[in-house]
């Protein structure tokens, strides 16, 4: 009976003996393996990459501030540039639409004024084909023959073609006026905007009410007023 129980001891150390040393490789390839993770990253690679995701300043924007020469340059150059280089781009529908309103302008005037010059210089050459530049600006109660008109008809109808072509001509040439004062306009503008870029307006708009008295003058009494003022 010993000998069974002194049998099943040693057989089972024998066991535990031989699970025991099959995993002491495994625990020593895991510490090597450990170690070897432990030294391919090492303790300053570490700090380091702490360092750099704790530590390291954000990078911020620039900030931005318009140079007014660049910006006046900019808009001589071609309308509009100096808006966008500002970055105003809510101006652009203003600008451009101010400039295709005068483009609209002066071609409009420019092709009647063009109109009545051809139709004066026609009707006073007495210049009476049927494709003459003056006939569809007949009155509808003069003939149509040339020949059956009163010289207070000619006349008058002369004199309204040649009013007509001055009066074109004025509004043409007041289109390009508009039209040079909106470019210095865009410039002066993109030049301002750009000076007063950063200027601060406080927020602290307040009004002040309080009694106050006006002395006496040669020509009104002392009287008693209310006195306004405004902080901003």
């Amino acid at each position: 009976m010993k000998r069974t129980i002194l049998a099943l001891i040693g057989g089972f150390l024998a066991v535990s003996t031989a699970v025991y040393a099959q995993e002491i490789p495994v625990l020593q390839s895991d510490t090597a393996f450990m170690e070897q993770d432990s030294l391919s990253i090492g303790a300053g690679d570490i700090m380091t990459f702490e360092d750099s995701l704790t530590f390291a300043p954000a990078r911020l924007p620039k900030h931005f501030k318009p140079n007014p020469t660049k910006a006046v340059i900019y808009s001589a150059i071609f309308p509009g540039l100096g808006q966008i280089y500002n970055r105003k781009y809510w101006k652009l529908p203003i600008v451009y639409g101010g400039f295709l309103g005068c483009v609209y302008a002066i071609t409009w005037n420019n092709m009647q004024k063009n109109n009545y010059t051809d139709a004066y210089r026609d009707f006073t050459k007495g210049n009476t084909a049927a494709d003459a530049a003056w006939r569809p600006y007949k009155y509808y109660s003069y003939p149509e023959d040339l020949k059956d008109w009163s010289d207070q008809q000619k006349t008058s109808f002369a004199n309204s073609l040649r009013s007509k072509k001055d009066f074109y001509r004025r509004y043409y040439e007041l289109s390009w006026i508009i039209s040079a004062g909106l470019y210095g306009l865009c410039m002066i503008d993109a030049y301002v905007d750009a000076k007063l870029f950063d200027f601060d307006v406080s927020e602290d708009i307040s009004m002040h009410v309080q009694p106050t008295l006006f002395e006496r003058t040669a020509y009104n009494p002392r009287t008693l007023g209310v006195h306004l003022s405004l902080t901003f």
